[in-house]
């Protein structure tokens, strides 16, 4: 004989009606949720920038104590140019600041994702429990 065994309130699956405040706020998770993908992908492409600023940078030094030129080769698109090693210096850490920078708006940024897409959720799962799935396979990052 089959018993079947009783469901808790919290593990039945009940049609919640979606308000139009509701959609609005799965709607606004999403955005923010496609921003965040975005915003990390940009904080990777700046840690590379950034990396990449500091091998310059200590390539120039290295070529400064050679003493015997000046003058550093630039990469510039395909070609080479020749540079004065203090211009060089002087544009390198120009550009570490302003790389540097926009890391930290990004990074301030994505806390900010962060935070109001931990309210959205609480709300959301709050109304709908199991019946909403917000979670992301990288949300641990």
């Amino acid at each position: 004989m089959y018993n079947p065994v009783p469901l808790r309130p919290s593990e039945v699956e009940v049609d919640i009606p979606v308000r139009w405040e509701d959609q609005k706020q799965i709607n606004e998770f999403g955005g923010l949720n496609n921003r965040r993908v975005e915003l990390r992908a940009k904080v990777d492409s700046l840690k590379k920038q950034l990396t990449d600023l500091e091998d310059a940078e200590e390539a120039v030094l290295m070529a400064e104590d050679d003493g015997e030129n000046p003058a550093v080769m630039v990469a510039i698109g395909e070609s080479f140019v020749t540079e004065d090693d203090d211009a060089v210096t002087a544009f390198v850490e120009a550009e570490t600041e302003r790389v540097k920078a926009a890391l930290d708006d990004a990074d301030a940024e994505l806390t900010r994702i962060a935070d109001r897409m931990g309210e959205l959720k609480k709300a959301l799962y709050g109304r709908f429990g199991k019946a909403i799935h917000l979670e992301n396979d990288d949300d641990d990052e």
